[in-house]
């Protein structure tokens, strides 16, 4: 979440999330496989200290769209996970977060192996679900989204006033404008 860079030697870092040490090796996701993801997730290492990358690193989480977070207890990301329900909560986003209890990463394809595992994705899958078939409101001025309708101002005039007013460091647009 913060260190997608891959410098997961950082001390500093490290000290805030202690389930990097804690579960870094025996527990499938291990820090080698973290950096080979970071590795061929990001062109160039310092892509890592974006907040679009690394969104614990955002001056401002608010505004972003309704979040399930979920980590598992023998997780290296676990901290990590939990500091990013965290400001997300604290930004007044709708946060649901879920720790998967004596669960490994990955634990959602484990399902068939593991009765917590099958339970825990399932809870967490409810909840994504509903998400979708309510629609989420967008962050800029009263449009829904929608699987089966596509989206629409409620008022035209009052979107458009509200687009006006809003902040030009949101990496999403209003549907309203072209």
């Amino acid at each position: 979440m913060t260190d997608v860079a891959g410098s997961f030697a950082d001390t500093k870092e490290n000290a805030r999330f202690p389930s990097r040490a804690e579960n870094a090796e025996g527990y499938f996701l291990s820090r080698a496989v973290m950096q080979w993801f970071a590795g061929h997730y990001l062109g160039d290492a310092s892509h890592g200290l974006d907040w679009r990358v690394s969104p614990l690193r955002a001056k401002t989480l608010a505004g972003l769209a309704p979040a399930i977070v979920c980590t598992a207890w023998f997780d290296p990301l676990r901290d990590e996970g939990k500091a990013y329900a965290d400001a997300l909560q604290a930004a007044e986003v709708a946060t649901k977060y879920y720790q998967g209890a004596g669960l490994i990463h990955g634990y959602f394809g484990l399902g068939e192996a593991s009765e917590t595992a099958r339970i825990e994705a399932q809870r967490a899958r409810a909840d994504f679900r509903a998400l979708l078939e309510r629609g989420v409101q967008t962050r800029s001025c009263g449009f829904r989204r929608s699987r089966i309708t596509s989206p629409r101002p409620i008022d035209p005039m009052v979107c458009r006033k509200r687009c006006d007013t809003l902040r030009s460091d949101w990496p999403v647009a209003c549907a309203c404008r072209p």
